[in-house]
């Protein structure tokens, strides 16, 4: 998370995160529109803006999560399909 705060002032730095960023979403979007997300689109920014949460928690609090599972979650809410608690 640091890096996106100095790359608010580090335009070279701006410049690769948003590369990063774009390869993510290059790969990820085909696949939830082959899956049938209704917007694939948003389902791509469900996934990463997800990802980092998950590792600013982990980072910064060293909580113990399920990735497994809230992967799954949002996944499958990007999908479309109903929620499974298991």
């Amino acid at each position: 998370m640091a890096l996106y705060v100095e790359a608010a002032h580090d335009a070279a730095l701006r410049a690769a995160l948003t590369r990063g960023r774009s390869v993510l979403e290059q790969r990820l979007r085909p696949a939830f529109a082959a899956l049938g997300a209704p917007d694939p689109d948003l389902a791509v920014q469900a996934l990463a803006t997800s990802f980092g949460g998950m590792f600013l928690h982990m980072i910064a609090q060293h909580a113990p999560m399920d990735a497994r599972r809230l992967i799954d979650l949002v996944v499958g809410a990007a999908l479309g399909l109903p929620p499974h608690i298991s």
